[in-house]
């Protein structure tokens, strides 16, 4: 992963994943390449968005998806 800082509270990444199954010998490795925003609401509350492709044959052709972090 690598991340950018774009302004204080708003940054940004991109990164590559991995998704490989754990003992199943039939299904493959699944390779994909993502990106996305991230918004610090406040210290203890983010945001997210992120949308990615998918590397392989294996993977899915694309995917999309928002979220949050809080910290406790």
């Amino acid at each position: 992963t690598i991340n950018y800082t774009l302004t204080e509270p708003l940054g940004a990444y991109t990164e590559w994943f991995v998704i490989a199954p754990d003992g199943a010998d039939t299904n493959p490795t699944e390779n994909y390449f993502d990106g996305g925003f991230t918004y610090k609401v406040t210290n203890n509350l983010q945001l997210d968005v992120r949308g990615g492709v998918g590397l392989n044959e294996a993977a899915d052709d694309y995917f999309v998806g928002s979220g949050f972090a809080v910290r406790r």
